[in-house]
C-alpha cells in the first residue's frame, strides 16, 4: 500500500452559549493530531452537547481508517438512535459501518476519491440524543487518528468554541507484534478441530491490518480473522480444521496499515488423537502346561488345543494349509508362556535391525517396524495378528491399525517399564523413548 495524504477538515459545532470564529492549522508527520477544549469551548457539566467532525481526502485513498478518541469525561459514543451519545458517520465516498469500542469511534475507509469526505457526527440530533460533559471535563483532549496518510493538515472553519489544536506526528516503521494466547511449544493438540487464538499490537502509531498463519513452516500462508478491533491493537482467531496426526511447525506474522511485515514466530506442536483410557489390572494365572493323553489341553484362556479337528489323512489342501497356521500360532502361545514362567526374552528373533533407534507411530513404514511386528508377535498376548498378514512369519514394513493396537497391549503388558516412566495411565500406540528402551532389552541390546 502506498504511502498517501489525508487532509483532515474539522467542524466542531457546540450548542453553547459562546462562541469564536477564527482559522488555525497544524502539520502532523502521519495525518494525526489532538484538541483540547477551552473551558468556553464546552461548559462543564452540561447536557444535550452535540459535535461533528469532517475529514476530507487530499488524495485518493483506500483501504484505510479515522480513529477519534472521546475523553472519558464525556458520554461513550453508542449506535443506539435515543441514547445519550448516539454518534453516525455518513461519506459521499465508500466508507464501512462505524465500530465502537469503549470511548473510541473508527470509521474504516474503504475509497475516497480525491475531494470526498467523511462526516463524524457525535452526540446526533440533541435532545436526549446529545452527549454529556462532566464538571472534569475542562481541556480534556478530543485525539484524531489516521491510519493512513502522512503530512496531512488540521484545520478549523469558523461558528466553533474556543479551541487549541496540537499535532501529534511520527511515520510508522515499526512492525506489529502478534503472540499466541492459547497455543504454546509442544502442545499436543487432542482434536481435529481446534480454534487457535491470539493478540496482535503496533507501537509504531499505525495499526495492525493483517494476521498470517502457516502450518507447514512458512511455505503456505492463510489468513486470521481480527476480531475485538482497538487502533493500536486486536485479537485474532483462525479456526483450524481437519487437522491430522503428526508434527507441525505452526507461525504466525502480522503486518500494519503501513505495509509494516512482522518477522514470522513459529511453535512446535503435535496433533495426536489417542483418547487414554484408564489401566484396567487384571490379574494374569500362567499355569503349567500339563501332559495328558490327547487331546492336550493347556488351561489358559483361550484354551491351547494341540490335537486336529480330524485325521490329517482326511484333510483337504485348505484344510491343511489352515491347520498349519493354527500349529504355528500355537509355538508362539507356548513360547510367550515359557518366557513368562522361566523370564526368558525373545533374543532368538531375527532382525535386519540392530536396535530400535527412532520413534514410530500409525503410517510409518521400514525394517524397524517390521522387527516391531516380529517382538509383537512372539508373546500370544501381543502378537499383530493370528493369520494373514503381520501374524508370526508374514510381518510386514508397515505400521497399520493391527500394529498399533498389539503395540497399546504390549505398552500395558509392560506398564511399569513405559508407561509409568512417562507419566502415562495408558498404552497410546506410539513408539517412544520408553518403548524402545523396552523393545530394545527384549533383543538383548
Amino acid at each position: 500500500m502506498n504511502i498517501k495524504k489525508l487532509f483532515l477538515l474539522f467542524s466542531f459545532l457546540f450548542f453553547t452559549f459562546s462562541f469564536f470564529a477564527g482559522l488555525s492549522s497544524v502539520q502532523a508527520s502521519d495525518g494525526s493530531g489532538s484538541c483540547v477544549l477551552s473551558p468556553t469551548g464546552v461548559v462543564a457539566g452540561s447536557n444535550y452537547n452535540e459535535l461533528t467532525i469532517t475529514f476530507t481526502a487530499e488524495e485518493k485513498i483506500e483501504n484505510g481508517n479515522l480513529k477519534i478518541v472521546i475523553p472519558n469525561y464525556f458520554s461513550s459514543p453508542k449506535s443506539e438512535i435515543g441514547s445519550q451519545g448516539h454518534t453516525t458517520a455518513s461519506s459521499n465516498g465508500l466508507i464501512g459501518q462505524i465500530i465502537f469500542y469503549q470511548q473510541e469511534i473508527t470509521v474504516p475507509l474503504t475509497l475516497l476519491n480525491k475531494g470526498e469526505h467523511v462526516s463524524v457526527v457525535f452526540g446526533k440530533d440533541k435532545g436526549s440524543n446529545g452527549f454529556f460533559v462532566s464538571s472534569s471535563a475542562v481541556n480534556s483532549e478530543i485525539k484524531i487518528y489516521s491510519q493512513i496518510g502522512v503530512g496531512g493538515s488540521l484545520s478549523l472553519i469558523s461558528n466553533v468554541p474556543i479551541i487549541q489544536i496540537q499535532s501529534v506526528g511520527g511515520i510508522d516503521v515499526i512492525a506489529p507484534v502478534s503472540k499466541f494466547t492459547n497455543l504454546s511449544e509442544n502442545q499436543i493438540i487432542t482434536s481435529k478441530n481446534f480454534l487457535i487464538q491470539g493478540t496482535v499490537s503496533d507501537t509504531g502509531g499505525s495499526a495492525p491490518e493483517d494476521l498470517k498463519i502457516s502450518f507447514d513452516g512458512g511455505v503456505k500462508w492463510e489468513s486470521a480473522s481480527l476480531k475485538n478491533f482497538s487502533f493500536f491493537s486486536s485479537t485474532w482467531e483462525y479456526n483450524w480444521q481437519s487437522i491430522l496426526e503428526g508434527d507441525y511447525e505452526v507461525r504466525i506474522k502480522a503486518k500494519d496499515f503501513m505495509n509494516n511485515w512482522e518477522s514470522p514466530r513459529s511453535f512446535k506442536v503435535k496433533a495426536s488423537f489417542v483418547v487414554e483410557q484408564p489401566v484396567v489390572e487384571v490379574p494374569v494365572v500362567v499355569e503349567v502346561p500339563v501332559v495328558v493323553e490327547t487331546p492336550i489341553v493347556v488351561e489358559e484362556a483361550p484354551a491351547i488345543v494341540l490335537a486336529p479337528a480330524k485325521p490329517m489323512s482326511e484333510m483337504t489342501t485348505a484344510e491343511l494349509q489352515a491347520e498349519i497356521t493354527r500349529l504355528l500360532g500355537l509355538i508362539t502361545q507356548i513360547k510367550a508362556m515359557m518366557a513368562e514362567i522361566f523370564g526368558t526374552t525373545t533374543t532368538g528373533i531375527s532382525c535386519a535391525i540392530t536396535s530400535f533407534s527412532r520413534n514410530l507411530s500409525l503410517g510409518m513404514s521400514g525394517d524397524d517396524v517390521k522387527c516391531l511386528q516380529k517382538v509383537l508377535n512372539s508373546s500370544a498376548d501381543t502378537a499383530v495378528a493370528v493369520t494373514g498378514s503381520g501374524s508370526l512369519g508374514k510381518e510386514t514394513n508397515t505400521f497399520g491399525p493391527a500394529t498399533k493396537a498389539a503395540v497399546i497391549k504390549f505398552q500395558t503388558k509392560y506398564v511399569g517399564d513405559i508407561l509409568t516412566p512417562a507419566g502415562l495411565v495408558a498404552g497410546n500406540g506410539f513408539i517412544g523413548s520408553s518403548t524402545r528402551t523396552k523393545l530394545n532389552s527384549l533383543l538383548g541390546k
